[in-house]
């Protein structure tokens, strides 16, 4: 038996699917160091000292990447389901159609005339009566 032979024996034509997380920023998961030589929260900027989303953002990714069945848990959360009032809605529904179909237009409209007229008066050139 040759090393080749041994090359072939274990090689797979295809493999099981993974998956690949793409990030734009290099420093998603760095940790800064405090001056007192601490490191700070995952996410915190000491220079506008906030912390953003950074641990929740990678810990949600890991659980995507490793959950077989592509579900992320939600941690620390409760869901709440509040059920609309079918006959609220019944009884508003060509209220809120209207309203969402004409006041995008109108306001539309209003914001033209407005701009129309302001740009009429600021450059109209006025006659001088000669007497």
């Amino acid at each position: 038996i040759t090393d080749a032979d041994l090359r072939f024996k274990t090689f797979k034509e295809y493999g099981k699917a993974g998956k690949v997380l793409v990030c734009g920023d290099g420093d998603l998961v760095i940790n800064a160091v405090s001056p007192q030589g601490k490191p700070n929260p995952l996410g915190y900027d000491p220079f506008s000292r906030q912390t953003f989303g950074n641990k929740d953002f990678v810990l949600h990714a890991v659980d995507f990447m490793l959950n077989e069945k592509g579900l992320i848990t939600a941690r620390n959360k409760q869901i709440v389901l509040r059920p609309l009032n079918k006959v609220k809605i019944r009884d508003e529904r060509l209220l809120w159609q209207s309203l969402n179909m004409l006041a995008p237009i109108l306001l539309t409209v209003i914001f033209g005339i407005l701009w129309n007229s302001w740009r009429k008066r600021k450059y109209t050139v006025k006659k001088q009566v000669a007497i």
